[in-house]
């Protein structure tokens, strides 16, 4: 069901997704109740090919993906691996992000890449550490998924309007009519901002369908400009 969402999510940020995950993509029927004998044999088949791979279920996953139009544009996928250390006050559970870090500095750090983001997911929380890792690489735009997060698509779910994010172009063709900087905002943190890998400064523009209310036109149009926006401040 992660790998199954986190495919989507790639290709709805307009990177090529590779054949093998595409298969891995179509034999999924993402409307099937979870625990039907569909996902069931899904969750076999998935896991058949793990096993073949001889890699754990977290290597088999991660991958690496260029963006459609712009060829320097790279996504990096990395599924969190967790081991257990022997200390002198029991075990100790550790994640393999620095090591993660390790291998993309090493593969990648003499690349040309205009625009490049490292995507983290993760079954538990990430360590205190990352934070340190984001201010030590913040060229990588690390951004973290935890599994609950790609059980399922958040753009998908009946009470989210559709959010199409501007690209440049789009964004120009706004600000000769609008003045950007006075858009009402819509939170970094917001799950649908994330899902699609959006930054401060961005634009969405959100779709509503209003069947609940009895006006001429079904459809409102708005704009929203992505911001960091604290519990404290005032909403917009």
């Amino acid at each position: 069901m992660v790998k199954f969402h986190q495919i989507e999510m790639v290709r709805d940020r307009g990177f090529i997704i590779p054949q093998e995950e595409l298969d891995i993509y179509d034999q999924f029927d993402d409307t099937a109740e979870y625990g039907s004998e569909h996902v069931q044999d899904y969750i076999k088949n998935f896991s058949q090919l793990i096993e073949e791979s001889g890699k754990t279920p977290e290597k088999f996953m991660n991958a690496e993906y260029r963006h459609n139009i712009h060829e320097n544009k790279l996504l990096l996928v990395f599924y969190v691996e967790y081991v257990r250390h022997s200390t002198k006050n029991g075990e100790k559970i550790v994640d393999n992000i620095k090591d993660i870090l390790s291998i993309v500095s090493k593969r990648f750090s003499s690349q040309d890449l205009s625009d490049f983001r490292l995507i983290l997911i993760s079954p538990i929380p990430p360590s205190k550490q990352i934070s340190t890792y984001e201010i030590k690489f913040p060229s990588y735009n690390i951004q973290y998924f935890s599994h609950a997060e790609l059980m399922f698509n958040i753009t998908k779910h009946v009470l989210v309007p559709t959010h199409t994010l501007l690209n440049p172009p789009q964004k120009e063709l706004l600000s000769q009519n609008v003045k950007l900087a006075n858009l009402h905002t819509i939170n970094i943190n917001d799950p649908v901002v994330k899902y699609y890998g959006a930054n401060v400064g961005d634009i969405f523009s959100i779709l509503r369908e209003d069947f609940a209310i009895d006006t001429i036109s079904k459809q409102s149009l708005i704009y929203r400009r992505v911001a960091v926006i604290s519990s404290s401040s005032p909403g917009k």
